[in-house]
């Protein structure tokens, strides 16, 4: 009894390696068939699309990493990345940052949605680069890339922050060529909601500039599960800060603040 079953077993054995060698067989077959599949206009070979894969998925991880940076340096300073117009220097309180003004001697003065996404973007042209390295990791294993200008439009939409790039880059291995420009991913966040409130906050308060609504906040904080704070700087200067523990960005609370240039009771 014993003998058969190890006959079995052994025949099974071979079955499943013999069904193995005939997969591997037919994916180089597939394989090889790709590489003569594509040709350009001058009739250059140019390689399957396995060959540009590793590159996209690399520049998708670098354009996730870096929208996330932006995201967070954009929120920490009010929308922008660089410098606004209306700012202020905190001591103390995330003091590698600074707070853009909303409310400005009783005028509305906060960024427009439309210059967020260009903040976004900005920072995105100006950095991507920093985490991509010129692709040094593939030039190490054989590869010549070409590449050309960062180009990067941003949307912020429900949910989400969709960052799409373009960045032309032809890859050449073993005399083997292949190519891509377009790239895109959508990073969770409120982002959109979260403007939409400061902004309600913002104008809310051009009629009582120096009194807020505690209650108010707390109610909008609870229905869209939200936490507000309010830190006053100095004599007519105070920070409100929005912490978004729902969706998170980098497994931390989402945070954006912005300031009001007058003290709240």
């Amino acid at each position: 009894m014993k003998s058969k079953n190890k006959m079995r077993k052994g025949q099974t054995s071979i079955f499943i390696i013999f069904s193995l060698v005939i997969l591997i067989g037919f994916g180089l077959v597939f394989y090889l068939n790709n590489q003569n599949k594509i040709k350009g206009e001058t009739g250059q070979q140019i390689n399957s699309v396995n060959l540009i894969i590793p590159i996209k998925n690399y520049v998708n991880t670098c354009l996730r990493e870096t929208g996330e940076d932006a995201l967070q340096i954009i929120g920490l300073q009010g929308g922008f990345h660089k410098e606004s117009e209306h700012k202020i220097f905190s001591k103390g309180f995330l003091t590698d940052f600074f707070h853009t003004i909303y409310l400005f001697k009783g005028e509305n003065v906060m960024p427009s949605k439309q210059t967020i996404e260009r903040e976004i973007s900005q920072y995105m042209d100006s950095n991507l680069e920093n985490c991509i390295r010129d692709f040094e990791v593939f030039r190490k294993l054989g590869y010549e890339i070409k590449k050309g200008d960062v180009s990067t439009i941003t949307l912020i939409a429900k949910n989400s922050v969709a960052i799409n790039l373009n960045f032309p880059i032809m890859a050449t291995i073993e005399q083997k060529t292949s190519s891509i420009e377009k790239f895109a991913v959508e990073i969770p966040s409120r982002l959109d909601m979260i403007y939409d409130l400061a902004n309600y906050i913002t104008q809310d308060q051009i009629t009582h500039q120096d009194q807020i609504c505690i209650s108010c906040l707390i109610e909008i904080g609870e229905s869209n599960n939200i936490y507000f704070e309010l830190i006053p700087l100095e004599i007519n200067m105070t920070l409100i800060a929005i912490e978004d523990s729902q969706i998170k960005l980098k497994n931390e609370p989402y945070t954006f603040v912005f300031a009001f240039n007058y003290s709240i009771s």
